[in-house]
């Protein structure tokens, strides 16, 4: 995956305050979806996605510089933000990911 591309910010390094964890989210369907393929929900979808289906890709963990990072665009107002997909989403990502590396 070398194109831009949404992420989910997952982990802060421990040590560099520069350095996060990311999946990335793709509206490619994974064939065969398996256990670290999280489907994105409907809300999120709406305000940043076009609606469109998509899935995280748990299997994808990748440790970029904030530097790399850019604010994703709220479709519905063209405002940019870092927005929080809850909670209960990133714990099931997060389960994803520990299943795909075993942690």
């Amino acid at each position: 995956m070398v194109k831009k591309r949404p992420v989910i910010v997952v982990y802060r390094h421990r040590y560099n305050s520069k350095l996060v964890s990311v999946v990335p989210i793709s509206t490619t369907k994974p064939y065969p979806i398996k256990e670290f393929h999280v489907e994105t929900r409907d809300g999120f979808r709406q305000l940043y996605l076009d609606n469109k289906k998509s899935w995280v890709k748990c299997d994808i963990l990748n440790t970029v510089s904030l530097e790399r990072l850019h604010l994703i665009r709220n479709k519905s107002d063209g405002t940019r933000s870092s927005p929080n997909v809850g909670a209960d989403f990133l714990i099931k990502i997060k389960e994803a990911i520990r299943k795909e590396y075993r942690l």
